[in-house]
């Protein structure tokens, strides 16, 4: 008797929970838009590389915001297409480096291009959760200063690279039918969102460790840089 009580409560819950998507699909009418457009903030975190590791970044103060623009189109009712544009920009002063007394001045800054296929799952007809994954595109712009007694080196590089990200996230209609506020006809989502991106520049200290090596006669290696890494944004979503 008790097995059958909890049998039938969760086929309950199961049939309540498909219910509730099927309404959430087929009674919003703030589903029906096909395009959308968002404007979102967040921390950036980078990934752990061999770059970071070499040049002692300090991972916490490399932490910056994040601002990202994002225009989506939907293909269907659950996928979509969506592009953003992003940027980010990090600093970091280290001392002591190699010898005691020098020093190490990086900045980076990061513009890119993230396109993305996304699978969307109404889960109310408030909520819904989503999955995305696509290519990246960094532009990276690297400025790295290295100083030791007399010897100052200044190197400002830029790189192309591609690169591959996977997100998840929520969102939630605030506005449903924000004519009925007065407001024009596009409603409105906050939207919460992580995404994890890989982009690596390959011997990213190249044109500075040569002149390091050169100079004290030392064989240092090359490092890579992950210029991607932990995204995580709050936003808010205007669907048209």
């Amino acid at each position: 008797m008790f097995l059958r009580k909890v049998l039938l409560f969760t086929l309950g819950l199961f049939f309540t929970f498909i219910s509730s998507i099927y309404a959430a699909e087929m009674g919003g009418i703030h589903f029906l838009k096909n395009n959308a457009l968002s404007f979102k903030v967040g921390p950036h975190i980078y990934g752990d590389s061999d770059y970071m590791d070499f040049w002692k970044v300090n991972e916490d103060d490399f932490m910056t915001g994040t601002g990202e623009l994002a225009y989506e189109r939907k293909i269907s009712q659950k996928m979509s297409f969506e592009l953003s544009l992003g940027f980010f920009r990090s600093s970091d002063i280290q001392k002591d480096v190699f010898f005691s007394g020098d020093s190490s001045d990086l900045t980076i800054k990061n513009l890119y291009l993230s396109p993305s296929a996304k699978y969307s799952i109404p889960i109310s007809n408030s909520f819904v959760f989503y999955l995305g994954i696509g290519p990246d595109y960094y532009r990276t712009r690297k400025y790295h200063f290295y100083k030791y007694s007399a010897i100052h080196y200044e190197i400002s590089e830029t790189f192309n690279t591609f690169g591959l990200h996977g997100l998840i996230g929520i969102e939630y209609y605030i506005f449903k039918k924000p004519g009925s506020y007065g407001f024009y006809d596009a409603p409105v989502s906050l939207i919460f969102e992580y995404k994890y991106s890989w982009a690596n520049i390959d011997d990213a200290d190249k044109v500075l460790l040569d002149k390091i090596n050169n100079f004290f006669s030392t064989t240092y290696s090359y490092s890579d840089l992950d210029v991607g890494g932990h995204l995580i944004f709050f936003g808010v979503r205007y669907h048209f």
